[in-house]
């Protein structure tokens, strides 16, 4: 909390408050006596008031809900009648209604001080009237008083005459000798010289502009505030005269040099070289606060004069200022309200017009953002070939400007940004300023030297902060110390991208993600309030001007084009299936980044085919997926598998008129199988939905029986579908039970999500299982000596059988644990309970949030998703190859399917005991153990399958109980 060292008791007061973050904080007025600790400040003690526009209430002891929301720009208005006992506060310059009446005055103690309490982190500039109220109230007086006031009116009279003398007497002006002009034209002469050879100053009326300016004018404008109260709102109102003049007239334009920039000129014509530096920097200055406060920064020329370019270039606040004009604010949801008021989605109870009005307002809004866009750009290219703050001529404005800014903002990553970061909107200004140089500099450019623009090798490169990026091999040091990287050449925009690649790193691309999540979220949630769902179409309608608007998309692309100018996306399928399973990269978001990729082309309409025509895909897809799912990633890689095999299983859809060519595609009886007809060439694509036969044959070569990559690959899979069915029953059962208790609604709208995630995470790997006992039937059922048919042609001479009844029994377990989670039991009825979607009248209890979140997870769980692949895989056992359909059929008569589903006990236990450590266990279980550690899980000694000894006494127990209860053993 801070307090002001001036204080009122009587009168009408008012003072500003610029909010530079949008977060919690409560401005206003307090008393000496009022309390300032670590839980109190403004607002909490008698005679504070105050105003919080995150919370959107008022604060004097207790709270009560008040005024608008604020955003990061906003100003806000602080004013107290001591005379009515009032204290009112104004956003933007409108009231937002008396906050406090009964405002106690003239008693002992009670003098009224500005003070402001903020939280951490949170910024806020406040002007008692040392410079100009951007929105003074009439009435009100600053807490500070101004300057005198006769400085003000003669500087406004001054300039009143100025602009007259320009305007009547016409002159042909040349630089007056000693002025900023004459010595960038490099003309000299004393004060008594002539403005040109043979020239009288006094013969057009020239020699009044000089003297006025130079003489009375100028001394005047060394005080900053005389150029905010006078000069910046004088040149504003010439500027906007004269955009509206050319309008008008253009021939106008040309012959009135005091509208436009022609105050401007007359300016850089009279005032001398130090007088026109520290006028324009200070002018520079107040112009920016404006546009933090939301006015766009004036469109003028400042290009075009390279006088006023020079004079800033040289101001020592030169890359705050540029800082201040990047800045754009964002609106708070009553400004989209009043920008949008007009909002149409499909679906939505259409009122006449509202489309239309819509789309206008959308138009308006894209329109006066390319302004603003447009005089950032100017000014980003005021920067671009002059030289920078230190003088040093070598060295280039704009990329001064651009290390700066990202050495300001290197934590913009983190988990929890650090303070003092640039406002996120300069982020996004600065990228697209760049991106729009670029994008002419680009097409001429052929070389791209990625050692130079990725890798920094300067001395102290842990200083860079483009080294602390993401990248696909680790960090910079590790890269250096691997693979160094030298690159002498450098390239022409090298610095411009390097720059503009930093700043997507930092704030953009976390912002296009941000609008696809809220499309997302908008699509889910278009049945909710209309309220909400109408905000939230505001927000993704600003989101789309900011991002996707005008020039934007294609220049992305050509960004992006030039990156990978030697590539195709023939290249970008390679690249991204060679590095599926590329162990050097150790960076798990980069790592997810990639598979995620590869998972969107193959579910692209469409694509399948392309990636089936990929030499490289054709090569090596089908082992690196395999490989890349024994990993942290494999849920990820669970997808891609999934795209490469769908189609083919238990009431999977298919194409339609595509037929089955195998057993194995058979398997659905009657379901579509196939997505594409076998056949050497044949691409077998299916409009991007029907998986592929080509890797579908791959896989099942990659997993053949007796391979080592079968075992590895079933054993993660099996456990991975336990894992995600146990935690899905465990989430059901969670909101099941917190719908009975008092849980926080943000807590339970979390859980109701992760279940959706889980259940098709379920789905997915059962699919795989299906696709599995299809596919791969030796794996279950075993294979005869010497037998060459089905899917793998067996264990070669010499080599070990595979454990197929291992596989057969955790398939098995896999079966039972799924039927009785969705079939019968607690964990069933608990599922069906929470389906069952609540009164649409509320009774119960349920906020809306929740109804809307059970409704959706409603929508996406289904019990048939989860029990088709089970049928599919005992289906697919019974009905695989012919050659083995007979032992099938026999083995599934034979089976106690009764014992083995329904209770879930095991069946056909086999007792070994362990040679070391001399325990007993089930065979299947030390099975399980040998895929990860040959030895004993007891004693910890090497251990072999040989040297397992059945313990025939325990099974001939087993045996004689369960003959007892009427069953075979």
């Amino acid at each position: 909390s801070v307090r002001a060292n001036a204080c009122v008791y009587t009168g009408k007061w008012q003072y500003e408050v610029t909010v530079c973050t949008a977060g919690i904080m409560q401005i206003g007025w307090a008393t000496i006596n009022t309390r300032f600790t670590s839980e109190e400040g403004v607002g909490d003690c008698p005679d504070s008031y105050a105003f919080d526009g995150k919370r959107v209430k008022k604060w004097s002891v207790e709270c009560i809900p008040y005024g608008e929301s604020w955003a990061a720009g906003d100003v806000i208005g602080c004013c107290l009648d001591l005379h009515r006992g009032e204290a009112t506060f104004y956003r933007n310059g409108r009231s937002m209604g008396v906050a406090f009446a009964r405002v106690r005055s003239l008693q002992p103690h009670l003098a009224y001080f500005p003070a402001v309490s903020l939280s951490h982190a949170e910024r806020a500039e406040l002007n008692f009237g040392a410079t100009p109220l951007t929105y003074p109230v009439p009435g009100y007086q600053p807490v500070q008083a101004p300057p005198r006031s006769g400085d003000v009116e003669s500087a406004a009279y001054l300039l009143g005459c100025l602009e007259r003398l320009g305007t009547c007497v016409q002159p042909r002006f040349e630089p007056a000798p000693g002025t900023a002009a004459a010595t960038a034209a490099g003309t000299s002469g004393g004060a008594g010289g002539s403005t040109g050879p043979g020239k009288d100053p006094a013969a057009d009326g020239s020699g009044e502009v000089y003297g006025l300016g130079r003489g009375l004018l100028g001394p005047l404008l060394l005080d900053d505030y005389v150029i905010a109260a006078v000069l910046t709102p004088t040149l504003l109102r010439l500027a906007a005269a004269a955009e509206k003049d050319a309008a008008a007239d253009q021939a106008h334009q040309r012959t009135n040099l005091a509208s436009g920039l022609g105050a401007a000129t007359l300016l850089e014509l009279t005032l001398d070289p130090g007088v026109l530096a520290a006028v324009v920097a200070c002018l520079m200055e107040v112009l920016a606060k404006r546009c933090v406060s939301a006015a766009p920064p004036p469109e003028g020329g400042s290009r075009s004069r390279p006088v006023l370019r020079a004079a800033w270039l040289r101001s020592q606040n030169l890359w705050e200022v540029l800082e201040a004009f990047l800045t754009r604010k964002s609106p708070s949801p009553e400004d989209l309200k009043r920008l949008l008021p007009a909002v149409w989605w499909r679906g939505c109870p259409e009122l006449t017009g509202e489309r239309e009005h819509m789309r206008a307002a959308m138009g308006e809004l894209s329109t006066a953002m390319a302004r603003v866009e447009a005089c950032q750009y100017e000014l980003m290219c005021c920067l671009l070939g002059s030289p920078g703050v230190g003088g040093d001529p070598r060295e280039d404005a704009l990329v001064e400007f651009l290390r700066y800014l990202v050495h300001k903002n290197r934590g913009a990553t983190r988990d929890i940004p650090p303070p003092g970061l640039s406002n996120h909107t300069v982020l996004i200004s600065a990228y697209f300023a760049l991106l729009r140089m670029l994008r002419a500099a680009l097409p001429v450019t052929n070389s791209f030297p990625a050692g130079a623009l990725f890798v920094k090798t300067a001395h102290q490169a842990d200083l860079e902060p483009v080294n602390s990026l993401v990248r696909l091999g680790g960090i910079v040091t590790h890269l250096c110390r691997e693979s160094p990287v030298t690159c002498p050449a450098q390239l022409a925009p090298l610095h411009l991208v390097d720059a503009a690649m930093t700043l997507y790193a930092f704030k953009v691309g976390s912002s296009v993600k941000m609008m696809h999540n809220t499309a997302s979220s908008l699509t889910a949630s278009l049945s909710g309030k209309e309220e909400e769902v109408a905000a939230g179409i505001r927000f993704a309608s600003l989101l789309k001007v900011v991002f996707f608007s005008g020039w934007k998309q294609e220049a992305w692309l050509c960004l992006a084009a030039w990156l990978g100018r030697q590539g195709s996306l023939g290249d970008l399928i390679g690249a991204l299936v060679v590095l599926l399973h590329e162990p050097r990269i150790c960076t798990p978001d980069a790592k997810e980044a990639l598979v995620a990729g590869l998972g969107s082309l193959l579910g692209a309409p469409g694509l399948m085919a392309e990636v089936e025509r990929n030499a490289v895909a054709r090569a090596r897809l089908a082992g690196a997926a395999v490989a890349a799912f024994d990993s942290r990633l494999w849920h990820p890689v669970a997808q891609v598998l999934l795209k490469m095999v769908r189609g083919m299983g238990f009431g999977d859809d298919a194409p339609s008129g595509t037929p089955a060519h195998s057993p194995q595609e058979r398997l659905s009886s009657g379901a579509a199988a196939s997505s594409s007809a076998s056949g050497p060439g044949h691409t077998g694509a299916c409009g991007g939905g029907g998986g592929s036969t080509q890797f579908r044959a791959a896989l099942a070569a990659e997993l053949r029986p007796g391979g080592p990559a079968l075992q590895p690959f079933l054993h993660r899979l099996f456990n991975c579908a336990n894992w995600a069915t146990s935690d899905f029953a465990a989430t059901v059962a969670d909101l099941h039970d917190s719908s009975r208790s008092r849980r926080h609604v943000t807590e339970q709208q979390q859980q109701y999500r992760k279940a959706g995630l889980l259940f098709e995470l379920v789905t997915a790997l059962l699919r795989l299982l299906e696709w599995a006992a299809a596919s791969l039937p030796d794996a279950f059922l075993g294979q005869e000596q010497g037998q060459g048919q089905g899917q793998g042609q067996g264990a070669a001479e010499g080599e070990e059988a595979p454990p197929a009844a291992l596989n057969l029994n955790r398939l098995l377990e896999v079966v039972s644990f799924v039927l009785s989670h969705f079939t019968e039991g607690s964990d069933a009825r608990r599922l069906t309970e929470l389906l069952a979607l609540p009164a649409a009248d509320g009774a119960g209890g349920m906020s809306s949030t929740l109804r809307l979140e059970r409704s959706l997870l409603a929508d996406k769980v289904h019990k048939a998703a989860a029990l088709a692949p089970v049928v599919g895989a005992l289906l697919g056992l019974w009905r695989s190859a012919d050659s083995h359909t007979e032992k099938q059929m026999a083995y599934l008569r034979g089976l106690d399917w009764w014992a083995a589903l329904p209770s879930a006990e095991p069946a056909g236990l086999e007792a070994v005991i362990l040679p070391d450590s001399q325990v007993t266990v089930d065979r299947s279980t030390i099975e399980r153990h040998f895929l990860t550690s040959q030895t004993d899980p007891f004693s910890r000694t090497p251990l072999a399958r040989a040297a397992l000894t059945p313990n025939t006494e325990l099974r001939a127990k087993v045996q004689a109980w369960l003959r007892s209860k009427g069953r075979t053993g």
